[in-house]
């Protein structure tokens, strides 16, 4: 029997934990289980005997950890936990390079519960893509496209199964976070699990002229690493392979901005859900079609700076409704504020004395391009879509409120739904 613990980082609303396994198991999405310490929670992980012997040796801190190919182990894994809710206990365990080891390839196993097994008595659980719910890392690359008349599905979904390995060549000893996200029209041509309610991106328009434009397209590649030259290796090599089944139709570096600052200068991600209640809000709960999956918003904001530096720190601030030194949330909200737009709440929108509702994980980074156009890539994930496109109608004026005061400095120059099937769904899709 081996021990592992996980611990909750801070870091400025892009927050997660992460753990190892003697150097076996790259990372623990901890989901729902709040530390009883504060600090970290010890779980008992048991692995076939000989695997743990031979692992042991292996444990130099040099050894980096492995991106996630998700629940992939030797032969069974039992957690023992003192969570009393399966539905909100969730780990994301993924293999070391096992070659590293001398070791053979692990086989797939079954993550089981010990002490609460799901009452439909379904053993395995669906678990997210890793890339989602993992701490955010300095650089990012997305990339948009979409099939080409006459398209070879089969030469897609092998450029995909490759591009989940990315990183794992002899001498890299960064993690490559790799997010594979479909629109409607491609992901029901590979699987039958469709999510509830996945709806295209349909652009918004305010009564006075202001759009979201609509570039839905049918795949999106998002890829974040410490380094930036993976992201682009990883994206470059997938784009190479599907060279004439599928047409690049954007693409986006962006990077980590100081301690998480939009480039306005306003930390960014301060409304995000504390890290144990991330995988309960943005991950499709178990027993629903896309189970383990994650709808995702995907859009590409740009900013007139010199508009914006030109406000007056007051009217900053109440444009986005909180301060800007430490992003303290305004008492009082101007009814255009961005928070008074997009913080669902029981009751009227913003109204801090009702319960949230509808909370998406932000995944967002600014960006920059050499002509000089600046701005935000925004994602959000969320176990359901309505949230995203009610914040979005709200936004624009759509449901009855006043234009959100964002949108006359910054404006999306495309947008995007997509879903993000659960590590074993995509799995299956591709095989």
């Amino acid at each position: 029997m081996t021990c592992m613990e996980s611990q909750i980082h801070p870091q400025q609303g892009r927050t997660h934990g992460t753990t190892k396994f003697r150097g076996m198991i790259s990372s623990l999405n901890h989901g729902g289980c709040r530390p009883s310490s504060g600090v970290g929670q010890t779980h008992s992980v048991s692995v076939a005997p000989t695997l743990a012997a031979r692992a042991a040796p292996h444990t130099p801190e040099g050894l980096m950890y492995r991106p996630a190919h998700e629940i992939q182990l030797w032969r069974t894994v039992t957690v023992r936990t003192n969570c009393t809710s399966p539905n909100r206990c969730r780990f994301n365990l993924s293999p070391f390079r096992f070659e590293a080891f001398g070791i053979e390839p692990p086989a797939h196993s079954r993550l089981t519960w010990l002490h609460h097994p799901p009452v439909n008595g379904d053993l395995t659980m669906p678990n997210p893509q890793h890339a989602i719910l993992t701490n955010l890392t300095k650089y990012q690359w997305y990339t948009h496209l979409s099939r080409t008349d006459g398209a070879d599905l089969g030469v897609i979904k092998k450029a995909l199964k490759a591009l989940r390995t990315a990183g794992s060549d002899v001498g890299v000893t960064v993690p490559v976070n790799v997010c594979i996200l479909f629109g409607p029209t491609l992901l029901a041509d590979l699987t039958s699990d469709i999510p509830n309610d996945f709806q295209p991106y349909p652009g918004y328009e305010s009564s006075d002229g202001k759009v979201a434009k609509a570039t839905q397209e049918e795949l999106l590649i998002w890829i974040h690493s410490d380094n930036k030259d993976l992201c682009w290796e990883a994206q470059y090599k997938f784009r190479t392979a599907v060279e004439g089944h599928m047409t690049v139709a954007r693409e986006t570096p962006a990077f980590i901005y100081r301690n998480s600052l939009d480039l306005t200068g306003f930390i960014d991600g301060t409304g995000n859900p504390e890290p144990e209640d991330q995988h309960d809000r943005g991950i499709v709960p178990d027993g629903q079609p896309g189970a383990g999956g994650s709808f995702c918003i995907a859009q590409r904001w740009v900013h007139d700076l010199k508009y914006f530096n030109g406000l007056s720190l007051d009217d900053q601030e109440k444009l986005f409704g909180r301060t800007k030194a430490d992003s303290t949330r305004l008492d009082v909200q101007p009814p255009t504020s961005h928070v008074a737009h997009v913080e669902l709440r029981e009751g009227t929108t913003a109204d801090a004395t009702k319960a949230k509702r509808g909370e998406m994980v932000r995944r967002s980074t600014p960006y920059a391009f050499h002509d000089g156009t600046v701005g935000l890539y925004f994602m959000g994930f969320c176990r359901e879509q309505a949230p995203m496109r009610e914040r979005m109608e709200a936004i624009y004026g759509q449901n009855g409120q006043v234009r959100d005061a964002l949108t006359d400095y910054s404006t999306p120059a495309s947008g995007s739904y997509y879903f993000a099937p659960s590590a074993e769904a995509l799995e299956a899709a591709l095989a």
